[in-house]
């Protein structure tokens, strides 16, 4: 097994990359931006930090996914008629 070695580079990147870790984590968030900004802003203390992990962390799927992903009614209704009219169809034969 071979061991990597640690570049000087990672070790400055390490705290940018740990203090923007709950900004990270609320790419696909319902409020990434609020949560961005209390990062930014009271990242710094580390209950702002904790506040807004728990909060990128906080996700309600549901209520996101119901919103953003509307159902197309008329497609569904369109489909559902032609449905319909196939089984009219094949009863008759």
């Amino acid at each position: 097994m071979k061991i990597k070695k640690v570049r000087f580079r990672d070790l400055l990147l390490f705290p940018f990359y740990a203090y923007f870790f709950p900004s990270y984590l609320c790419r696909n968030h319902q409020n990434p931006i609020p949560i961005s900004v209390l990062n930014l802003f009271l990242g710094w203390t580390i209950i702002g930090w904790i506040c807004a992990l728990i909060w990128a962390l906080n996700f309600n799927n549901k209520n996101y996914l119901y919103n953003h992903n509307q159902i197309d009614f008329k497609a569904a209704d369109e489909n559902y008629r032609r449905s319909q009219e196939m089984n009219r169809i094949y009863d008759k034969q």
